[in-house]
């Protein structure tokens, strides 16, 4: 097994090293982008990320001058430091998180005879993908490989096969679904970028005038993009990767030359137990969940997992025919080798009989090792555990848990549903009945007899009625003025929290579904509906009607200054009661019309009169308004009065 001490000291020195170079880079949401401003200027090193609420780009003041130019950037996972190129003079250089740059030297193999300012790490962080441009044709023609692991780094490439003469700005691993994708500066769009060399692309370009000099996915597999239309790169793009159209994000700094990565790649691993409270002596099932969006798959992860005394593993299913079990069934502890971990969801069942004793078990389980950045080795987390990784909690119960209440009400002319739990082999109630579920319509003490593999259990449950109806009430119904808001206040004789669900028929604003008290702002007759329900299950409803009041309340200004200060620079009419505005009309003192305008609303300031009559300034002076309007109840109602224009 010579291969496997050799590859140990491979990242020993790997890890050596990055220590003695300085702090590596966490994987996290942060991107990072080389700038490189003008040519012959050096690289600065920049960092934005998303904010995880508004999902807008937060973009870091920051700058590490760098003092080199690098391109063809990229993250490894293993050492977690960036790895870039001289697109010109082909140097080498590993960057970390403290800024200091270490020059790798030209890779062995490297033709100097191409520039490479495309290039991404590959998901596993061995080697660095980089596509070679002519320097006088700025044609992509070869697709080199660089390894990264031990201490010379040699190049290998293949021939770049396109139907057309490529020029790929950036790529960028799809950490979804582990492909490459790049931009195509010659045709405006995003192309497949295999390894093999092979670029192809169906999807449309969205701008005639886009260059890209950078790509980033994160962590959901959102592409983004680094470029401008024209000029020095400025701003920041989304990239819709199934259509290929492009919108706008962001600005920010000037670059002559960019190019970005990040570290999009992630693993989730779960452990879930079902059913989580269970008989003495019975079989549950764990479930190992392992999520990857880690770009590539991984096959040589050990999962192991220690059960409690007494209990003992079944059967292990949803693995690989490559895994290999080293313990398994007939014992408590768990031990698989070769645990294939694909891209999206790898689900792992193992059935357990459980011990006689009753009490709380937790066990949590491992996976790994992966690289570093990936958490290498990995501990289970139970979702329904609050805070960092959880053990899994199994429940053994005994005959007093056998139905999981001692006291139910019953609600006024409803059933109740009395459930036990599932674990045991049969059921026998006084009721005659022999599910594992009943449901009852009358008050009483209801007992289970239940069989399981360690024995005979009794419990009981008593369902008492409720001493009184669950009520609500809305009141009378009422009326409000057009365009006025009002509260929605019920009564109620519940004496616990309750949940509140309003519903409404008619055109109305709510201003929430759920609340006690929503407000409200009816535009027609409405009627509100309100169905409570307290912690017995018990619900109750009423209904209340609005009628809407035609009101007209109108505001129309005397006087404006359309003379561009920002303060009264329009005339328009305000209020409530209005559904629409017909049509408003603005006549001088002499009765010339120098203002018509159909079909608005009120309280719009651009349906409004700038004080400008065929595009020149009107003069000073007393105008006439006369607008007509339609009230919310479909009334028609003309309205005037005069108007000072002052300048």
């Amino acid at each position: 097994m010579w291969w496997k001490a050799a590859i140990a000291v491979i990242f020993v020195v790997v890890l050596a090293t990055s220590e003695l170079q300085g702090q590596p880079f966490p994987c996290d949401r942060n991107m990072y982008m080389a700038v490189t401003p003008a040519v012959g200027q050096t690289t600065q090193l920049r960092t934005w990320t998303l904010n995880p609420v508004t999902g807008e780009p937060v973009f870091n003041p920051f700058v590490v001058e760098l003092n080199v130019v690098v391109n063809a950037l990229g993250y490894s996972v293993i050492d977690g430091h960036l790895y870039g190129l001289d697109p010109l003079n082909g140097n080498l250089y590993r960057i970390s998180s403290t800024g200091s740059v270490t020059d790798l030297g030209v890779p062995n193999g490297l033709d100097m005879q191409y520039e490479y300012y495309a290039g991404e790490l590959a998901p596993n962080g061995q080697n660095i993908i980089l596509i070679g441009r002519t320097r006088d044709t700025k044609v992509d023609r070869v697709m080199y490989s660089i390894g990264l692991l031990g201490t010379t780094y040699n190049a290998g490439y293949v021939s770049i096969v396109c139907d057309w003469a490529p020029s790929i700005g950036d790529i960028a691993f799809n950490p979804v679904f582990g492909i490459l994708v790049g931009f195509d500066n010659a045709t405006r769009r995003l192309v497949d970028v295999s390894t093999g060399g092979n670029i192809t692309g169906t999807l449309q370009g969205s701008n005639s005038q886009l260059n890209m000099g950078s790509l980033f996915y994160d962590e959901q597999g959102r592409l983004f993009g680094y470029g401008s239309t024209g000029g020095p790169e400025t701003q920041l793009y989304q990239i819709n990767t199934s259509n290929g159209q492009v919108s706008t994000a962001g600005s920010w700094v000037s670059g002559r030359f960019t190019d970005g990565c990040g570290c999009p790649y992630r693993l989730a691993f779960e452990k879930t137990v079902e059913p989580a409270a269970t008989l003495p002596c019975t079989e549950v099932t764990y479930r190992y969940e392992i999520l990857s969006t880690a770009g590539i798959p991984y096959s040589q992860a050990e999962l192991k997992d220690t059960f409690p005394v007494g209990f003992e593993i079944v059967s292990v299913s949803g693995l690989s025919s490559l895994s290999v079990i080293e313990s398994g069934a007939g014992s408590r502890i768990l031990h698989i080798r070769k645990v294939q971990t694909l891209l999206d969801l790898n689900v792992i069942e193992v059935v357990v009989r459980v011990g006689a004793l009753t009490g709380t078990y937790a066990s949590q389980a491992t996976l790994g090792p992966f690289p570093n950045a990936l958490g290498n080795t990995l501990l289970s987390d139970d979702p329904g555990q609050p805070g960092v990784p959880q053990p899994t909690p199994l429940h053994i119960i005994g005959a007093v848990d056998l139905i999981a209440d001692t006291l139910l009400f019953l609600c006024q002319g409803s059933l109740r549903n009395i459930e036990a739990n599932p674990t045991a082999s049969s059921y026998q109630w006084n009721t005659g009945e022999t599910t594992g579920h009943i449901t009852v319509s009358s008050p009483g003490v209801y007992t289970l007899t239940a069989i399981g593999p360690c024995g005979e259990y009794v419990d009981s449950i008593e369902i008492k009625s409720v001493l009184e109806p669950l009520w609500v009430d809305l009141g009378p119904d009422r009326a409000v003025l057009a365009g006025d808001e009002t509260v929605l206040q019920g009564s109620t004789n519940a004496t616990t929290d309750l949940l509140f669900e309003w519903s409404a028929q008619g055109d109305t604003v709510m201003s929430c579904s759920d609340c006690p008290h929503p407000l409200v702002a009816p535009s027609s007759t409405t009627i509100y509906a309100l169905s409570v329900t307290d912690e017995n299950g018990c619900t109750a409803s009423d209904t209340l009607q609005i009628d809407l009041l035609p009101a007209l309340r109108i505001y129309a200004p005397n006087a404006f200054s359309p003379n561009s200060d920002g303060i009264n620079d329009v005339f328009y009419i305000q209020g409530k009661g209005g559904r629409s505005i017909d049509r408003l009309r603005i006549f001088d003192r002499w009765g010339n019309e120098v203002f018509d305008k159909t079909e608005g609303q009120l309280n719009d300031p651009n349906f409004s009169w700038n004080g400008y009559h065929r595009g020149k300034p009107a003069s000073e002076g007393v105008y006439l308004y006369v607008a007509s309007l339609t009230l919310s109840d479909g009334r028609q109602v003309v309205v005037s009065g005069d108007l000072n224009l002052f300048r």
